[in-house]
Formats: C-alpha cells, structure tokens, sequence
C-alpha cells in the first residue's frame, strides 16, 4: 500500500480570510484543516481524509486567488485541480483507468494537463517546458509481484495507518486509550486550566474555545496519536514490521531484484527520463517548480506526527 496525500494551495497572503473560509466549511460538512501561514507565497490547506476529497473547488467558490488542488492515492496516480478567479482553468490525472473504466479519448486529452496556464506563476519558460515533461505520460504501471514477507509488511503498514485514521477521528477510543495512560494528559490539563484561571476564565463556553486553540492542546493530540503508534507498533500484530538490520539488508536485495527483472532500475535511478515510479514523486517535483512546499504530506501524516520534513510546521493552524 502506497501513501495517500491530498492538499490545496492558494496563491495570497490573506491568511484571515481563508481561515474563514475554512472555518465555515468545517461548520457546514464538518471536515477539519491543517493550514500553513504563506510559504513562498502560498498558503497550504491540509484536508482530513487524507485528502482524497477533493475540496480546491469548494474553497474557490469563496476566493478570487489561484487555487490548486494536489492529491495522490495510493501512490499510483496524482491528480491536480487549478481554480483562478473561481473557475476550473485545469485538470490532470495521470492514470484516468485507474479505477478500470476505460476513459474516452476527448476524456484523456482534457485530463493531461496544460502547463501554459500556469506561465504567470513561475519564473521562466525553462519552467514550463519542465512541467510539461513532468506531467507526460509515464510508462505503463504493472502490479509488481513483490516477496511474500515484503507484500505482508506493506499490507500491516497500510492497516496500521488505517487504524491511526480511525483513532484520530473517534473520540471514544482517543478517551479509552487516555483513561489506559492519563499521563498522558494529566500535566496539559493542569497547566491549561491554571492559565484559564489566571485569564479569569469561567464561562463553559470560553474555556471550551480557550482549550481548543491553545497550542499546547494541539501538542497533545500530535503526543497522544504518536503514543497510540508506538503502543500498536510493539504490538503482537504488528511484530512483522520490526526488522533487523540483516533481514533489511536481505530485503532490500530482494527488492532490487524484483525491480531489475522487471526493467524498472534505471527508471528509478534516471527520473529526468521522465519515467516515475510513486506518483509521489511526479507531484512533489511539479509542486516544487510552482514554489509549492509540504505536498506530500496530509492531514493524518501530520497529526500522528510525521513531520520531519515540513515547512514552517510551528505556524501551523487547525481548523476548527
């Protein structure tokens, strides 16, 4: 099982005003954020559902900003939507059978992308001929026959972010799990209620609202979701995923074989041939020539703390 990352990304420096957006959309259908402060001049939207709800439109009804949509599933196939003035100027996806209905030919071409609407946003023509090359039909993707214990640990990693997915977003096994380990909480609790008390805070209401955007409740839940982690990971069920250095290594060779039988190790190697293995990769070097950070990323990967790699993380918000 590959990675599921989704984000939208607008072109402004208007922070309050999406934030409002965000705020109202979280109120009507209930969907919850992550938002960057501007990066480069983009201001990054990380939807819950690992954003595989496509939500750039929905969010472009209310802004007059370019507004781009990412999202890769599964690692097989990425797909963008790009808004300007609140309207569809763009679509790509780079495996429409994906799913096993055959897309027409007029389906296809309108699907491929069209790097020229995307001039005003870089800096040079070289930049545009590169996302050309970028958004170009890759080889044929094939299942890989992988090692039975190689295909066992992708299938325990793929069930194991499941389970995190379905942690994050129940609160009752988030109350179970901290009633099993109240250290957990019991200090971040303390210390918020003794500054609700000095603020003279009293009213439910406020100190419901105090709570919840206070930084330290957003440390919590990346604490208590990167807990629920490490307990499950030493689990018994998921004894697979723990291997030794040797076993890596013999895996790893395993795995290169496989690649080599199967023509792909100079694709891996030579991703200028055009040729990309994890849609991944093909989005965050598309992102990367719009001045674009953090795509591949998403909301879950950031709330269980697995965010090594992201930019301007300690400015982040959560919505609501």
């Amino acid at each position: 099982m590959g990675g599921f990352y989704g984000s939208v990304h607008i072109r402004s420096g208007s922070f309050d005003l999406i934030k409002g957006v965000l705020e109202n959309l979280s109120k009507k259908e209930g969907y919850k954020f992550y938002m960057s402060k501007p990066i480069s001049g983009w201001i990054g939207i990380f939807p819950d559902n690992y954003g595989q709800i496509p939500l750039a439109g929905a969010i472009a009804e209310f802004v007059d900003f370019d507004v781009l949509g990412l999202m890769v599933h599964d690692d097989d196939f990425f797909c963008y939507w790009y808004y300007r003035n609140k309207k569809l100027i763009d679509e790509y996806n780079s495996f429409p059978d994906y799913f096993g209905e055959e897309t027409s030919r007029s389906e296809r071409k309108r699907l491929k992308g069209r790097p020229e609407v995307f001039t005003h946003l870089v800096n040079s023509s070289g930049e545009i001929d590169e996302i050309g090359k970028i958004l170009k039909p890759s080889f044929s993707r094939k299942p890989l026959e992988l090692p039975k214990k190689i295909r066992e640990q992708v299938q325990k990693w793929g069930a194991l972010s499941k389970e995190i997915s379905v942690f994050v977003n129940t609160p009752e096994k988030v109350k179970n799990f901290l009633s099993e380990n109240p250290q957990l909480s019991e200090e971040t609790f303390k210390s918020l209620a003794k500054e609700a008390k000095s603020k003279g805070l009293k009213d439910p209401e406020e100190l419901r609202k105090y709570v919840e955007i206070n930084p330290k409740m957003h440390e919590l839940i990346i604490k208590i979701v990167e807990e629920f982690r490490k307990s499950r990971m030493n689990s018994e069920e998921y004894r697979i995923l723990h291997v030794s250095p040797e076993e890596q290594k013999e895996m790893n060779a395993e795995m290169n074989r496989v690649f080599f039988e199967k023509g792909f190790t100079n694709k891996v190697r030579n991703l200028e041939d055009n040729e990309y293995l994890f849609a991944s990769h093909r989005m965050e070097k598309f992102a990367c020539c719009l001045g674009i950070s953090n795509s591949v990323t998403s909301y879950e990967y950031i709330a269980s703390g697995e965010v090594d790699n992201i930019v301007g993380l300690k400015d982040f918000i959560h919505v609501p």
